[in-house]
């Protein structure tokens, strides 16, 4: 039976409830988070953005990385958006408990498939999502999403998006299988991209398209060499292992992880 959309919102406003200050929130893999804000800030520092840039976080979830974002930009403007309520709350929440942030981000209730209406027609010069499109069930929903994303950028902008795609998830699969691990399944409540997929929606929408495995070491290295070793040993994986923060500083290479970043410019 196909998920749900209601159903899948539910899954995260649960999670928000579970994790209101921690750090796994939106993922139990906090290092992989580190690695995607820290591959982010590279790319908008490389796009030369002026003062008072204006950036969105579309599916911002409790706003860790978008409060992250704006610290390490606080010449720019961060507005997070999310259609979980209480993931907003606890987004809110943070940010009024958080000195560091200079008054440069907000956090509002907004739908990927409805952010026209929400944002009163703003447009920005960044958007950036963050393992939010594979949350849509269907890929007609996900092709509406990177087009609406696509109306909500300014003239030049661009889209930063760090989804999950298949080709990725069966290579890193075919190498557990090589030495004798399980398969990881998509979860429940995600639906991959194809390639193929992804570049056709934003086909029209953006004049070009860069595709970055910035993850394939990180995923080969946890995935597959830290996993072998605990197999041998017995153990089961933990996320807060040192190998995690070793494989974040490693130069990617290949395309063994589903994660990968896409940069279009508008």
């Amino acid at each position: 039976m196909k998920n749900n959309i209601n159903e899948i919102r539910e899954y995260w406003d649960n999670r928000a409830k579970e994790h209101i200050s921690d750090l796994q929130g939106t993922t139990n893999d906090v290092y992989l988070r580190e690695l995607e804000i820290k591959t982010i800030e590279d790319k908008i520092r490389a796009l030369g953005l002026s003062a008072g840039a204006s950036l969105i976080d579309v599916g911002c979830g409790d706003g860790y990385s978008t409060r992250r974002l704006a610290k390490a930009f606080p010449e720019f403007n961060f507005t997070g958006v999310d259609y979980s309520d209480s993931m907003i709350a606890n987004a809110c929440k943070q940010r009024d408990e958080d000195a560091e942030l200079k008054g440069n981000v907000e956090f509002k209730v907004a739908n990927v498939l409805d952010l026209a209406d929400a944002l009163g027609g703003a447009k920005f010069d960044v958007a950036i999502t963050m393992r939010v499109l594979i949350n849509l069930p269907e890929l007609s929903q996900q092709q509406t999403a990177i087009r609406d994303i696509a109306n909500i950028c300014a003239h030049d902008g661009h889209y930063i998006a760090v989804e999950n795609f298949m080709d990725g998830q069966s290579n890193m699969n075919e190498l557990r299988e090589g030495l004798g691990l399980p398969e990881i399944p998509v979860r429940w409540h995600n639906r991959f991209f194809e390639k193929d997929d992804f570049r056709k929606a934003a086909d029209g929408a953006f004049k070009s398209l860069e595709f970055i495995d910035f993850a394939s070491s990180y995923y080969y290295v946890t995935r597959v060499v830290y996993s072998k070793l605990c197999q041998i040993q017995g153990t089961e994986p933990l996320y807060d292992h040192d190998l995690y923060r070793v494989a974040m500083d490693l130069p990617y290479q290949g395309e063994f992880s589903p994660i990968r970043m896409v940069v279009m410019e508008k």
